[in-house]
């Protein structure tokens, strides 16, 4: 069905204006290869100029090549160019002039004449000659040859423009017809703005249902023709395309309010007793009734009316299809929801009910819960593990509800499917959600390979809290204690929560390893003097660590700006660990500071 595009009289002429971004008209491959060595030197010097914007040399130039090469075959494209100079140095009535004498000497070069007039047109416009400007927009449409060049639709778009900006609206919807005929079915946007136009005159400026209809013959595609391709006022599709027109230009201001009770109570009229049995027709019809009597308990009558008239047993598909209806009226929206069961429309229904609710009317919470009515209610036992994927799927899916979807899963029947099965299945959802998988991967025999899989997924996807529950399980599994302590205590600690890690290192035995971990953790949380009696601890129980710890003190000491137990610490690490690496990084960060080396006979370091 044809659109129908809506853009003011102003709105087109801006859309078509005289400054819109266009490429430049060039030479083919074909005409360049038409030229000789000399005609091609000069030519190229004259583009090379239009190309760095020097349009007056560019013009000289081409001035030069015509005077010179008077048979050439690019001669019209030469005279183009040498207007178009003129044009865009804003020299208009040079332009003017020169693209007039390149259409009286080369009239059958489409090529360029057509361009040449439409620019003519555009220096007319802009030096406020609008009359000449339409004489060389109209010999364009007026012409058989030039109407079929790809500019004739702008041009004829902008002719019809002014003229009917100058009320001059009997010759300008003349155009605009011709021209939303001549682009037929094609979609462009020139194609709808004056499908759009012609609408806007038959409907709202000077409403004539008889003339829309003749207008619609014209321009509906070919694959519309039958069976009432002669009269038109017999098909649903040509008063669903009124209805259109007649919504699109409804839009009235609050001082209008008599007008548009006028339009839409004329038009009402005339689409009166009309389809009866189509529902698209009567809510449609609705639609406009609104419009005259701004009264929605009786916009809600009439859809219920219709409804009730011709509702059969099961017909789901026609409930979804109110419910899409009532847009923007929550309570009836809620009460057509409401209709639709399980028994009648199974699956599909409730999933295009949801659909409709969450994606088109914008009603989650409602569609939130009607679902769980749904859940609430369902044979389970009577679903296949298809169905259920599927009702996990609006649940994740469309209602993004990860709780409801895990609750699905629990439904699953796991009755008679292998390990391989299931993990094929909890591979699946754990696309969705590893909370969604748990159900399945708890349902297989080898509980710990489905563990390891979800903790793997957890990790991966950083969903931290998955990854410690599982964890927290493998814990109790003696295979997998040690390990799953040492993971639970990176994993608080990558995740920044210090504190709870620390006492995950504590439980984790691999000392001194864990200790150092221990440290690092109550660093980030500036608890200094926990990380100086840990280190102690390290230094005291660990002689090959002894070293590193002392320094490792000496740093916080530093980084903390405690310098007087900075400077202890160095001289300590160097008496007492003298010969390591650690002392001789001491001995270097002691002579920066300026402080001078013990004394060898005072016990004190005095």
């Amino acid at each position: 069905m044809l659109g129908i595009g809506l853009l003011s009289v102003s709105g087109m002429v801006s859309a078509f204006g005289a400054e819109e971004e266009k490429e430049e008209l060039s030479l083919s491959d074909r005409e360049i290869n038409r030229l000789d060595i000399f005609e091609d030197r000069v030519l190229s010097k004259a583009d090379a100029a239009f190309s760095r914007e020097q349009y007056d040399e560019a013009l000289g130039q081409y001035d030069s090549f015509a005077q010179k090469f008077l048979g050439s075959p690019v001669l019209p494209y030469v005279l183009f160019r040498k207007a178009r100079c003129s044009q865009l140095a804003d020299k208009l009535p040079e332009a003017t002039e020169q693209y007039k004498q390149m259409v009286q000497q080369f009239p059958k070069a489409i090529k360029y004449v057509v361009p040449a007039l439409y620019n003519m047109a555009e220096c007319h416009l802009k030096g406020g000659a609008s009359d000449e400007a339409v004489k060389a927009w109209a010999a364009i449409a007026e012409n058989e040859e030039y109407a079929k060049s790809p500019l004739a639709a702008a041009a004829v778009a902008k002719l019809a423009a002014v003229l009917s900006k100058e009320d001059k609206q009997a010759e300008a919807m003349a155009y605009y017809e011709r021209m939303a005929v001549s682009l037929g079915d094609s979609g462009s946007e020139l194609a709808q703005q004056a499908i759009g136009a012609v609408v806007r005159q038959h409907v709202r400026t000077e409403p004539n249902e008889a003339k829309l209809r003749e207008f619609y013959k014209k321009i509906q595609p070919a694959a519309d023709n039958a069976p009432d391709a002669d009269d038109p006022s017999k098909s649903l599709a040509y008063w669903k395309w009124v209805r259109e027109g007649i919504q699109a230009n409804g839009e009235f201001s609050w001082s209008e309010r008599d007008q548009r009770k006028t339009y839409f109570e004329s038009w009402a009229a005339i689409m009166e007793d009309k389809f009866p049995e189509s529902d698209e027709f009567q809510i449609g019809l609705a639609s406009i009734r609104y419009g005259a009597d701004r009264d929605r308990d009786k916009w809600a009558e009439r859809l219920d009316e219709q409804f009730k008239k011709n509702q059969k047993e099961g017909d789901w598909k026609r409930i979804i299809e109110f419910v899409r209806a009532y847009k923007g009226n929550w309570t009836k929206i809620k009460e057509y929801a409401a209709m639709l069961d399980y028994k009648t429309s199974g699956i599909e229904g409730i999933s295009q009910l949801l659909d409709v609710l969450c994606n088109e009317q914008q009603e989650s919470y409602l569609a939130k819960r009607r679902f769980q009515e749904f859940c609430e209610n369902l044979p389970y036992d009577e679903l296949s593990n298809d169905d259920v994927e599927k009702l996990i799927l609006l649940a994740h899916e469309v209602l993004g509800d990860s709780t409801v979807a895990k609750g699905l899963a629990e439904k699953l029947d796991f009755d008679g499917l292998s390990d391989a099965d299931k993990l094929k299945l909890a591979r699946k959802l754990l696309k969705m959600d590893g909370a969604i998988a748990e159900p399945v991967y708890a349902s297989m025999d080898d509980q710990l390979a489905g563990k390891l899989e979800l903790l793997d997924h957890y990790e991966k996807s950083d969903d931290v809290a998955g990854a410690l529950r599982i964890i927290d399980e493998l814990a109790g599994v003696e295979k997998y204690a040690a390990k799953a302590r040492a993971k639970k205590a990176e994993l608080l600690r990558s995740s920044q929560r210090y504190s709870e890690a620390i006492e995950a290192y504590k439980l984790v035995d691999n000392p001194p390893d864990n200790l150092w971990q221990i440290v690092e953790c109550c660093v980030a949380i500036d608890d200094l003097e926990k990380a100086v009696e840990q280190l102690e601890e390290i230094e005291s129980g660990y002689e090959d660590q002894a070293a590193k710890a002392a320094y490792r003190i000496a740093c916080l000491y530093r980084d903390a700006e405690e310098t007087q137990k900075h400077a202890a610490a160095l001289r300590r690490v160097i008496d007492k660990y003298a010969g390591t690496a650690e002392a001789a990084k001491a001995e270097k960060e002691q002579d920066l500071l300026g402080v001078p080396p013990a004394m060898p006979d005072d016990p004190f370091g005095r």
